[in-house]
């Protein structure tokens, strides 16, 4: 059996996440596909961030909840 033909068969890992349908203007979204390569993840980060900035449990039980989510971001270096 191939790879492809693997991976079409058994489909997705369960991930313990949620297919959801959300309603978004249509220039907004075709603006955000543009820079966000990832919606899915990047409206999870987000609403992990507002569960986090208001000390929800669910952000206090897991190591996602404390990190640093411009982590992937280029800091400039300290002149000097």
């Amino acid at each position: 059996m191939s790879f492809y033909t693997y991976r079409t068969t058994m489909g997705r890992p369960n991930l313990n996440k949620t297919r959801i349908n959300i309603t978004v203007n249509k220039e907004v979204l075709e603006a955000a596909r543009e820079v966000i390569p990832n919606l899915s993840h990047f409206v999870e980060t987000k609403l992990l961030e507002f569960l986090y900035s208001i000390n929800h449990p669910l952000t206090t039980n897991f190591e996602w909840g404390r990190r640093d989510l411009n982590s992937g971001l280029r800091r400039p270096r300290p002149r000097g």
